[in-house]
This record gives structure tokens, sequence and C-alpha cells, in this order.
């Protein structure tokens, strides 16, 4: 009986070494800053996921915009990664800061695709639509399929690729016999 004595103390000596460690640095070790990590505020609502960490920065994708914000600006908790915004606060600001800049696409604007090669420039532009001249053609894309690039608008494919599903398209709803 002494040695089934001695697992069990050995049992409750750590269960108690356990509870003495700082709540703190429990918290901490339960949510690593990584790729995939939950950001909540400090009511405990979701305001995204980390997508990428970037350097000292945390890519967010929140409900509606992706952004990279200090890993300062968190502290790793059991619940998640804690951030002083709610997700609300932190869309309202981004959208406010996307204001200020302007509009994405404009007439005339160069479009560029995400190696930085040129696509087209704008010819047309209503509140849906911007329509394109591409090297060999003309497309009219969503205005919501353009986003902010290091030199103008940008879309998230080449000039020949866009042709290539235009031409594709075209091919498919043309009418029989033409």
């Amino acid at each position: 009986m002494p040695s089934a004595r001695r697992i069990l103390f050995s049992s409750l000596a750590l269960v108690l070494a356990a509870a003495a460690v700082p709540a703190s640095a429990q918290t901490a070790a339960a949510v690593a800053v990584a790729a995939g990590a939950k950001v909540v505020d400090t009511a405990g609502g979701e305001v995204g996921t980390v997508t990428a960490i970037q350097g000292a920065n945390l890519l967010v994708k929140t409900d509606k915009h992706e952004v990279a914000l200090p890993k300062t600006s968190f502290t790793p908790t059991d619940k998640g990664l804690l951030f002083a915004l709610t997700r609300a606060q932190l869309n309202a600001q981004v959208d406010q800061q996307l204001a200020a800049q302007g509009p994405v696409v404009s007439v005339g604007a160069t479009v560029y695709d995400p190696q930085g090669g040129v696509v087209g420039t704008v010819e047309a532009l209503d509140a849906q639509f911007a329509t394109v001249k591409l090297p060999n053609s003309t497309v009219k894309l969503p205005v919501s399929a353009f986003g902010r690039g290091p030199n103008g608008p940008l879309v998230g494919e080449t000039a020949a690729a866009i042709e290539a599903k235009a031409n594709a398209a075209g091919a498919t709803s043309a009418p029989a016999g033409q």
C-alpha cells in the first residue's frame, strides 16, 4: 500500500503545482499567436481570424476587411487573441481610411495584376462595373473585383487570363448558328 500512496501524493503534488502557475502564464499558453487564431474583443465578441503573420504585424480578416495590425495590439487568452476594438469598430476605422483614400478605380486608370503586370486601362465606369480595355478586347468587370495595389487598381488575374475567360464566355453564350 505505501506505493499506492506515493502515486496519489505525487499526482496531488502535480495538480497543486499546476494551480500555483500564475493565471497569466496559463492563459498565454492556451492560445498561440499563429494563422488561424481567433481574435476576440474585451467582451468576448468575435472580431476576426488571424490569416497570416507578417513580421511585427498580424493580418486579421474580419467579416468585411483584411487588415495588418501590430502584434503588440493583442493579448493571448484562453478565449483567443484579445483585441481592444469590436469588429464593428475595426471595420468602421478601415472604412474611414479607405474613404479618405478615394475610389479604388477611376476612368483612365491603368489596371495591374498581382505580379505588377499591366492588365489594361479603365475606359468607362458606373456604380457596378468598370469597362477595361485589354490588349485584344474590352471587358466589363465588377467594381468589387478591384483592390488597391501599389501602383493603382489591382485585379486578381492577368490580362491573358481575363481575355481567355471573356472569349470562353462569349463562345458559350453566342446564339446557335453564328
